[in-house]
């Protein structure tokens, strides 16, 4: 059910568009724009939330994953301040 409403301003033009797609598939424009918005969010947290790497960064990655290096100091110094904020 729908209870939350939006008011958008546009151009002139861009409101005849939307009229004339939202004819073509036979929905109201407000019907088309929820559809639209609904379309746009769904597309954009999965762009934010999905990281895609070309073939080459892939295979560097899973080279690390596979054989990571030897920790440096830094990292043998942070894994133990973070052992001992856990477990003091």
């Amino acid at each position: 059910m729908k209870e939350d409403r939006l008011q958008l301003r546009m151009t002139p033009d861009l409101k005849r568009q939307l009229a004339e797609v939202a004819r073509y598939r036979g929905l109201s424009m407000s019907d088309f724009a929820t559809y639209a918005i609904s379309d746009a969010v769904t597309k954009a947290r999965y762009q934010h939330q999905v990281i895609e790497l070309s073939r080459e960064e892939s295979a560097w990655l899973a080279g690390l994953l596979m054989n990571p290096p030897d920790p440096n100091e830094r990292m043998v110094a942070a894994a133990e301040r973070y052992t001992q904020l856990i477990r003091p």
